[in-house]
């Protein structure tokens, strides 16, 4: 369970089921630090818990997060929440993002695939 603490509040992280979504997000954190653990703290907000930052990724299927990060950011700097927090926070969410994608062995054995002679062939 991934949980963070913003303003003293405790909110339990959920991680997005979009394999792609997540590892879009890991990426802009490898290029934009901040942008990227702020999308992920957004990202990964409950949408039932109040509170949630008040951004948008954009249009479904075509998300924009590195302005989605900036908002969520800017979003909570404006309620009060000091950047350690932030910060340490999506740490928690960038690691909830990370955590179960196929990664190592399951992607070698993907790419080392070869399809047994004559199976899935239609000549």
């Amino acid at each position: 369970m991934s949980t963070i603490t913003i303003l003293g509040e405790q909110i339990t992280l959920v991680c997005p089921t979009s394999y792609t979504d997540r590892y879009e997000l890991l990426g802009l954190a490898n290029d934009y630090p901040l942008r990227g653990l702020c999308a992920a703290i957004g990202w990964c907000w409950p949408v039932s818990h109040k509170g949630k930052p008040k951004a948008s990724p954009g249009k479904r299927g075509a998300p924009n997060w590195g302005a989605y990060g900036q908002a969520v950011f800017d979003d909570l700097l404006s309620r009060g929440v000091k950047i350690p927090e932030i910060t340490e926070a999506g740490g928690v969410a960038f690691m909830l993002l990370n955590d179960g994608l196929p990664g190592g062995e399951a992607i070698e054995d993907v790419e080392g695939f070869t399809d047994p002679a004559g199976a899935g062939s239609t000549g």
